[in-house]
């Protein structure tokens, strides 16, 4: 064998996720394997493990983080969950990033897909929706 192919790669991370499974299911959690970075004879990634929350656990968290943050970007608490029409999606605000100064507001479309803007467009969709 030369060395290690990205299709290869495609494929371990396809079984690991499948081995995975189980071990996430008997300990609660959510285990993801980041970049993979390869060479001819080796591999490495990043793998992460956390609790994983139920939704409304998780929702309950993202509103109380929301609480203490949403000031500093001059929005307010009840912007939580706030729902608009963009890019031919719905989405919803879920979260702040202030590590992001340009697009510090997290959002969620219909797929559970992440998006990010700034908070100038979440104030701007407020406006158009008379808010």
């Amino acid at each position: 064998m030369d060395g290690f192919t990205k299709q290869e790669l495609k494929a371990f991370r396809d079984d690991f996720k499948k081995a995975v499974d189980e071990l996430e299911k008997k300990y609660n959690m959510t285990i993801q394997l980041g970049n993979i970075s390869y060479t001819a004879d080796s591999f490495h990634g990043k793998l992460t493990c956390n609790r994983a929350l139920s939704k409304t656990e998780q929702s309950a968290k993202e509103k109380a983080e929301w609480g203490k943050l949403c000031t500093l970007v001059g929005l307010e608490p009840d912007d939580y969950g706030f729902t608009y029409v963009g890019n031919g999606h719905t989405l919803k605000v879920v979260s702040i990033n202030l590590g992001a100064p340009k697009n510090p507001i997290n959002l969620i479309d219909e797929r559970g897909r992440l998006w990010k803007t700034s908070e100038t467009n979440i104030k701007l969709q407020k406006l158009a929706k008379g808010k």
